[in-house]
């Protein structure tokens, strides 16, 4: 205990790091919490998109895609492909309507 090196250790000055090594130093920890939460988050974040995200996507795309109406009214497709959107639709698109609503009944 009363060894030379001992006593030397503890009357060394303490040498305090500069400023810029602290900001290093803060920065270098920052960085690591930063990584460790991420790669925690991670696994978690994918399992949600797989399991809740993309079935969500696929059934809201399946919603919007319809090819029954188009084999259903044949007529009132053809009939609407020419139309532009910003006005109403042409008086032929409401007679194909009728007409391929009429089909469908009976058939």
């Amino acid at each position: 205990m009363n060894s030379p090196a001992f006593g030397a250790a503890i009357g060394a000055p303490v040498i305090a790091p500069s400023g810029a090594q602290l900001r290093r130093d803060l920065r270098k920890a920052q960085l690591r919490k930063q990584t460790i939460a991420i790669a925690l988050v991670a696994p978690l974040a994918i399992f949600l998109l797989i399991t809740f995200v993309i079935p969500i996507a696929i059934l809201l795309e399946r919603a919007v895609e319809n090819p029954e109406v188009a084999t259903a009214l044949p007529h009132t497709v053809a009939t609407l492909a020419g139309w532009d959107r910003k006005s109403t639709p042409p008086d032929a698109a409401y007679a194909a309507l009728a007409a391929d609503l009429a089909k469908a009944q009976v058939e």
